[in-house]
């Protein structure tokens, strides 16, 4: 039995591990897209997986957006990275970002600024010319 599964089990048997994300971020891509990665973690108090809904919303002032998830439905036992990419609606300049989870009756919303950071120097011109969605771990 691996440590990890020790560790689940006896976390498991002391009322698991409350739905929560530990780490977000979103970044900016060519072509007005952006690429997101949630850290999401969640052990249920009997050991199973369970469904998890999460939902990524970009609110302004006066509109929101839903952005549709490459994976709208994930199983969640321990952490879950949810990753993917998605393009802003032309005209639209988001305020916050809402993340909303649903799984095993719990249910967590996070809401964040949004942030434009830095200018990216050295980003391809076209989406085209990037790799797959990056699935490295987010520092929190």
């Amino acid at each position: 039995m691996v440590l990890n599964k020790v560790h689940a089990e006896t976390l498991s048997g002391k009322g698991g591990m409350p739905l929560q994300v530990l780490g977000a971020n979103i970044n900016p891509l060519p072509e007005n897209a952006f690429e997101y990665k949630f850290d999401i973690g969640m052990l249920a108090n009997d050991g199973r997986s369970k469904l998890l809904t999460p939902t990524l919303i970009l609110l302004n002032d006066d509109n929101f957006v839903e952005v549709p998830l490459d994976h709208p439905v994930e199983m969640i036992e321990g952490i879950v990275r949810i990753r993917g990419r998605f393009i802003m609606p032309s005209n639209f300049k988001p305020l916050q970002v809402k993340l909303s989870l649903e799984a095993d009756g719990q249910e967590v919303e996070q809401l964040y600024d949004w942030k434009n950071g830095a200018r990216v120097n050295n980003m391809p011109l076209s989406l085209l010319e990037l790799p797959e969605v990056d699935d490295s771990p987010i520092e929190p």
